[in-house]
């Protein structure tokens, strides 16, 4: 494999500026290599006018041939209408040319030890190839390090170091703690909190004690930052959120668009799954229309003092109405003495939110109540689940 690469290209592009007094105006100039051969001798740059002029010098291959190795200086002046020549400007450049084919490469991290004192690279023979470190990146410094490659060809010849900036991690597992999130709505923070390190996956947006309620067809920009249980954080990962209207996504995700036309399979009060659960109430519960659900996986009595039922995400829940919200959907305790007259259970007369509340591991949320009226006999509890 032959070296076609030298430190000057084949032929060399120069940008030049030259700037003169505005009473001269520029109609020529020269470029010389190493030596000055004096005023008009050397190889003249042509189209040159006007006060400020860039031109490219262009080096033929033969002039870089002709070459030594090593460093070497460009030399370049204009001259003006009056006949007068501005001073030289030198440019320095070196040309490196090709002696042979390369046989060797080593490699090295951060100091370099001398050309021929790396570690070899094997596999040399092909314009490109691999290299595995035979050094573990357990033996270099944490943090940031310096890889630097070199070649050598047939005449014995070490070429220039190339270096590469590589990050190595620190040593050994890290516990996750936390996952730090921020919600932004046009570049403003709406909300931010954690991701405790429990599975509890979903994320309120609150801020400053206030519910921001999301608007449907808008965008939020939601910022993720790990945190070990050093109090290490990682980098900032950023995604776009999409927000669409609670129901239709629902629909969307789980019914074709034929079957979103048909109300007997996607309707509110159909059962898509025939587990005895209707649509509405799983939407609002968080669970699959079209995998069948235990009815005590949306709500449940409990010894008949709590009454707990499972909803999509954590509820906002309105002691005046004494119902919980989400997304469009309207959660209802109902009470009733004989299960046949129903009437809607209100706060405190019926019941308190219990502070057993809290998320579950897949982002949904079981709410729990603590039932009143101990005294007034037998009592029935139901949940019902309306649209505003």
């Amino acid at each position: 494999m032959k070296i076609f690469k030298t430190w000057v290209a084949a032929w060399m592009f120069l940008g030049l500026t030259a700037v003169l007094l505005p009473a001269a105006s520029l109609v020529g100039g020269e470029w010389f290599i190493d030596g000055d051969p004096g005023e008009g001798a050397g190889i003249s740059i042509t189209e040159v006018s006007g006060g400020l002029s860039t031109r490219e010098v262009v080096i033929p291959p033969a002039v870089i041939d002709a070459l030594s190795d090593g460093s070497h200086s460009l030399g370049v002046r204009f001259q003006d209408d009056a006949g007068s020549w501005g001073q030289v400007t030198w440019r320095v450049f070196r040309v490196l040319h090709p002696s042979g084919d390369l046989v060797l490469g080593e490699y090295f991290f951060n100091d370099d030890p001398g050309a021929g004192l790396g570690i070899p690279l094997g596999g040399m023979g092909d314009s490109t190839f691999d290299a595995t470190p035979t050094v573990s990146l357990s033996e270099l410094p944490a943090g940031a390090n310096l890889l630097g490659v070199r070649f050598r060809n047939t005449a014995g010849r070490w070429g220039q170091v190339t270096h590469r900036v590589f990050l190595n991690p620190e040593s050994g597992t890290r516990t996750l703690n936390r996952v730090a999130f921020v919600v932004y709505r046009a570049e403003a923070p709406i909300s931010s909190g954690s991701l405790l390190g429990d599975g509890s996956l979903a994320i309120n947006l609150t801020h400053a004690g206030d519910t921001v309620t999301p608007v449907a067809g808008e965008s939020l920009l939601l910022e993720l930052q790990a945190v070990d249980e050093s109090g290490c954080h990682g980098q900032k990962v950023f995604r776009e959120v999409a927000v669409e209207e609670f129901s239709q996504s629902f629909l969307e995700l789980f019914f074709s668009t034929a079957e979103q036309a048909d109300p007997q399979i996607s309707g509110d009060t159909a059962d898509a799954d025939g587990d005895g659960i209707e649509n509405l109430i799983e939407q609002a519960a968080g669970l699959h229309p079209r995998e069948g659900n235990a009815q005590g996986e949306a709500m449940g009595l409990d010894h008949g003092r709590t009454f707990r039922f499972r909803a999509a995400s954590e509820s906002a829940f309105d002691a005046a109405s004494s119902t919980f919200s989400l997304g469009g959907l309207r959660f209802e305790i109902e009470v009733s003495s004989d299960a046949n007259h129903w009437n809607r259970a209100t706060t405190p007369a019926d019941f308190t939110v219990a502070a057993e509340s809290a998320p579950n591991p897949d982002a949904s949320f079981t709410h729990v109540v603590d039932l009143a009226g101990g005294a007034q006999g037998k009592r029935f509890y139901r949940l019902r689940v309306a649209r505003p």
